[in-house]
């Protein structure tokens, strides 16, 4: 018969917590997200009034800079799913149709790398597409799992 006291001191027995490397801490957060009661003060406070154009690239600069930190790992709670955001990616591309005497509009595209199902980065998602769907519900947001600084 299973015995949850009797596997723990068997464990116990087996690797002494004084061999036993301790664990790190970890913090994990909210860090993007529509502010609400509970969440005052996010990195990323995602509105959908005002220039969204000026707000979505306020937005993604700060998302950069967490995504840049040695200590902190992001993870999208996107629809039904959370997943790691891998990789960010953005780049200028030319796009619709010709203005004026032939020439085109440059647009910046901006991507995250992450899993629509399972945990394999397999999507590009764009950052539009991100912020719309945490825009559509509270719970949708953006978490860092960050290093305490007490180890």
């Amino acid at each position: 018969a299973y015995s949850p006291c009797a596997t723990a001191a068997a464990a116990t027995s087996l690797f002494p917590t004084s061999a036993a490397p301790t664990p790190p801490a970890v913090v994990c957060t909210t860090v993007c997200a529509i502010k609400t009661k509970a969440r005052k003060h996010l990195a990323i406070a995602l509105t959908s009034k005002g220039d969204q154009a000026v707000a979505a690239e306020k937005e993604w600069e700060t998302l950069r800079t967490l995504f840049a930190r040695e200590d902190t790992v992001l993870i999208f709670h996107l629809k039904n799913h959370y997943a790691l955001v891998y990789a960010l990616r953005e780049q200028s591309a030319a796009e619709g149709a010709a203005v004026g005497a032939g020439g085109t509009v440059m647009v910046m595209r901006r991507e995250m790398l992450t899993a629509r199902k399972g945990q394999r980065p397999t999507e590009w998602i764009s950052w539009d597409e991100a912020r719309q769907t945490m825009l559509g519900w509270t719970g949708y947001g953006i978490m860092a799992v960050q290093r305490s600084s007490s180890n």
